[in-house]
């Protein structure tokens, strides 16, 4: 009778660890997907975040500036303008003085 019940106890603990291997292996194949999931996520992440400051650093296209709220943008084209008006400035003073010499 006891090796009757240790047998029953047995085949239990097998049809349970058959159960629970069954849900480890559904388990571990829904982490894979999720985790090639997570990664094509950071990927694009990664992209966006670039072309985002690309934009912020004002090499901002028609693709990129969409992902820029307008006050960024204006502040972009500001930049923008400065440095123009900057350079100029430079010119003209280097063509007075290669006039002056």
């Amino acid at each position: 009778e006891t090796i009757a019940t240790l047998q029953r106890q047995m085949d239990q603990f097998a049809t349970s660890a058959a159960e629970k291997q069954h849900a480890l292996d559904a388990c571990t194949a829904e982490l894979q997907v999720k985790e090639l999931q997570a990664t094509e996520g950071e990927k694009s992440f990664l992209v966006l975040r670039e072309k985002y400051q690309n934009a912020c650093a004002g090499v901002a296209d028609e693709n990129s500036a969409g992902l820029l709220s307008l006050p960024e943008q204006v502040d972009i084209w500001e930049k923008r303008e400065r440095d123009a008006d900057s350079k100029l400035n430079q010119c003209q003073q280097r063509l007075g003085y290669a006039r002056d010499a």
